[in-house]
């Protein structure tokens, strides 16, 4: 109990000073953490337990471990490291970026909007409580293969990320629909938007 208030106030002095309500580095350990209201996290380096984000809260991931993230309302999380070993649970209104680290599930559900542009993620789902959600890989198109069970519904999926590393992700179907049916594969945003001008340069041209 005393080791676990002097990590807190330790967390509380640092975070004052980075802008963060709570920062977490390297060589810190905590169990469980939650977040309400406006509060923020900065996390870039330690150990912990579950961290609950409620709200609009925001949770700046980059360095460290925790055994699951479970996200409410509006939060949102950007994830540019670290280690998420037993699963990312997202429910509400939320936003979650993925652009590096280790995630073994991420199980969605609510109105998620996830894009997803690197990292290592085991394997992905949608739940019951599914209403308008869309998971979004951001990826080289052409080195996609896909995998899919007897009844023609998508297990799996291999590719590389835009930087050239690789991922291979099981598609796990856990929700009433396939989970395919809110993935989208799409080449870098920027691409598209190139795409898009094109397309209405061809027809301001006619």
């Amino acid at each position: 109990m005393k080791k676990l208030m002097m990590v807190l106030l330790l967390v509380l002095s640092v975070s004052a000073f980075a802008g963060y309500t709570y920062t977490i580095s390297e060589g810190m350990e905590f169990t469980d953490m939650t977040l309400k209201g406006t509060q923020s996290l900065l996390m870039t380096g330690g150990y912990g337990g579950n961290i609950t984000l409620w709200d609009t809260t925001v949770m700046d991931y980059y360095g460290g471990e925790v055994e699951a993230v479970r996200m409410y309302d509006s939060a949102v999380l950007n994830m540019s490291g670290g280690a998420i070993d037993t699963g990312l649970y997202p429910s509400g209104h939320n936003v979650v970026n993925i652009s590096a680290g280790y995630v073994k599930l991420l199980y969605v559900n609510g109105y998620t909007d996830a894009t997803l542009t690197g990292g290592i993620i085991d394997s992905v789902t949608v739940g019951f409580n599914v209403s308008d959600v869309q998971i979004t890989f951001v990826c080289d198109l052409d080195s996609l293969v896909y995998s899919y069970n007897s009844a023609g519904v998508l297990v799996g999926v291999l590719g590389n990320w835009l930087d050239g590393t690789e991922f291979n992700i099981e598609i796990q179907n856990r929700g009433y629909s396939p989970t395919s049916d809110y993935i989208k594969f799409i080449p870098e945003p920027a691409s598209l938007f190139i795409v898009g001008l094109g397309g209405l340069w061809i027809w301001k041209k006619k």
